[in-house]
């Protein structure tokens, strides 16, 4: 079994970390309502860097340093998701950060890292 279909939960953190990217980044291309700002975009796009970043090395790092890292990506997403004038992600862009949220769990070991109350798709 190849590690690209390999269950997520014995994928490598390294492994994790680059699906993670890769989805962060097909969430910030949707076309989403708050486009006048971009900023929910914005940071999906910083967090995907981040997470390309942190993949680097990831397997050799110490777990406790790579779970405080998925974290401060699962902030980012958190924080582009707080759309504003009231408006709410798109069906698109909420299943991608949806999957995203499954490498967060098993990267930082916490089901709700993500979870801040906010409405996800209209």
């Amino acid at each position: 079994m190849s590690a690209a279909h390999a269950p997520r939960h014995q994928r490598s953190r390294e492994g994790q970390f680059l699906t993670l990217s890769k989805l962060l980044l097909a969430a910030a291309h949707t076309d989403e309502a708050d486009i006048h700002t971009g900023n929910s975009c914005r940071l999906l796009r910083i967090a995907s860097t981040m997470a390309e970043q942190f993949a680097h090395g990831a397997d050799r790092r110490d777990a406790e340093k790579v779970e405080h890292e998925a974290f401060d990506v699962a902030a980012l997403v958190a924080a582009s998701r707080r759309v504003p004038g009231g408006k709410v992600q798109t069906v698109e862009r909420a299943a991608l950060v949806m999957l995203a949220g499954d490498s967060l769990k098993d990267l930082t070991d916490c089901e709700d890292g993500m979870n801040d109350d906010v409405p996800r798709h209209g």
